[in-house]
């Protein structure tokens, strides 16, 4: 059994290494790091979150995570605003120009997961989606 898992392992690894290579490609002449390049999808997917669930979803410390906003900020990517609905919370969106990247990156990574995911059924497409919740809640 221990061969069996460490192929999978293996396996894994690989495919996370290609994806976070091809993603640094993609992001580099853009001049964007990975946790900015995942801010700005987050940011376009949920205009006007509060910075707190940013933190969450990139998994980093607060300081951390308003440093990655600050420095989008000052590229004109994203703005901070008071939040409508708790006044000591910031929301952040995408300016003009952050929208603009935002859609080509989008367009990047819908191309790598269809090419990805391509030979999957739908049916196939959720039992992966469920191990790779069970792999990450083991984590």
């Amino acid at each position: 059994m221990y061969m069996e898992d460490f192929v999978l392992q293996r396996r894994l690894l690989r495919i996370g290494h290609r994806l976070y290579a091809g993603r640094n490609s993609d992001i580099k002449e853009f001049g964007l790091t990975p946790n900015q390049s995942e801010t700005l999808m987050f940011c376009g997917k949920n205009q006007g979150a509060p910075i707190t669930r940013l933190k969450t979803w990139l998994n980093v410390s607060h300081q951390a995570t308003c440093s990655v906003v600050e420095r989008m900020k000052a590229k004109d990517l994203l703005s901070v605003t008071d939040s409508p609905d708790d006044g000591r919370a910031k929301a952040i969106y995408l300016t003009e120009k952050g929208r603009e990247l935002y859609d080509i990156l989008a367009g990047q990574g819908d191309q790598v997961g269809h090419r990805l995911l391509a030979d999957f059924t739908p049916e196939e497409k959720q039992i992966l989606s469920t191990l790779l919740q069970k792999m990450e809640k083991n984590l």
